[in-house]
């Protein structure tokens, strides 16, 4: 007997040590769920103390291993994590054009790894942007990522952040017609506001306790890999994010610190999303 298990494709780089980018994606995806696939664009060495390179696989490989995909599987869902130059996305986009049924696409901008190190030039990102934008459903970035979109120069003040999810969505808005989700992981406060604009809707903020302390990797990662699984199983977009935030609430109560590093996502919690869906 045949069964029907949904897919979604994550379009990312590695981490070796399973913090962030494909892994994370993965992780969540099975989860959920969902059966998870990959094209890898860069391989990195990083681990919760450092970022040290970055290698941004060919092109010929990237297409390679999307054609490769389309073999077998039609991904419901599809999450473009970190992009290293503009030939990645044009091939990225014409790949998704040939998609039928057309998925959901969801661009998770990556400006920074958890360290704060830098991973992407401004010059290479806004060429990636403007190639990018016009085939995507839905974009996740966090305070700084929407700030960056939308061209807001950041002086580090709180009052600043408190009202840039307003700012950032209506410049955004002017380019992009698609769906915004603000992630707030890295506001401040007792409160993580995600905030949620689906065109055509009234605005919505998602909030959820701040767990105190806590500094976990790949957090707003696992937050778009959700909503890109949920996606796939047939929740709508406002389902998706909904219970994409409620997933994550849950992660971090599940956490551990192997060095004096930053802290990953326990693996252990996975057997009991199911609870979520």
């Amino acid at each position: 007997m045949s069964v029907v298990i949904p897919s979604a494709l994550s379009i990312a780089a590695s981490d070796p040590t399973g913090g962030a980018g494909i892994v994370a994606d993965l992780e969540v995806f099975t989860a959920l769920g969902v059966h998870g696939l990959l094209a890898v664009t860069a391989l990195t060495a990083q681990n919760s103390h450092t970022f040290t390179h970055l290698f941004s696989v060919e092109d010929k490989c990237l297409e390679q291993q999307l054609e490769s995909i389309t073999v077998d599987f039609k991904p419901r869902a599809v999450k473009i994590g970190l992009l290293s130059s503009f030939t990645q996305a044009e091939i990225i986009v014409k790949f998704i054009s040939r998609l039928l049924p057309s998925p959901f696409v969801l661009w998770d901008p990556i400006l920074k790894a958890s360290v704060g190190a830098s991973l992407v030039e401004t010059k290479i990102m806004k060429e990636i942007i403007s190639r990018l934008i016009p085939a995507v459903d839905m974009i996740t970035p966090n305070l700084e990522e929407a700030a960056f979109l939308a061209g807001i120069i950041l002086s580090g003040g709180g009052e600043e952040r408190q009202d840039l999810p307003l700012r950032a969505s209506a410049a955004i808005a002017r380019f992009f017609d698609g769906h915004l989700l603000i992630k707030g992981g890295h506001g401040q406060g007792d409160m993580v506001e995600n905030r949620l604009y689906l065109k055509g809707e009234e605005k919505q903020c998602l909030v959820s306790r701040r767990i105190p302390g806590s500094n976990v990797r790949g957090s707003g990662c696992r937050l778009a890999a959700a909503i890109c699984a949920l996606k796939a199983r047939g929740y709508s977009r406002k389902e998706a994010v909904e219970k994409g935030c409620k997933y994550m609430e849950e992660r971090f109560m599940h956490q551990f610190r192997p060095s004096e590093g930053l802290s990953y996502f326990s693996p252990l919690e996975i057997l009991t999303s199911r609870e979520i869906l």
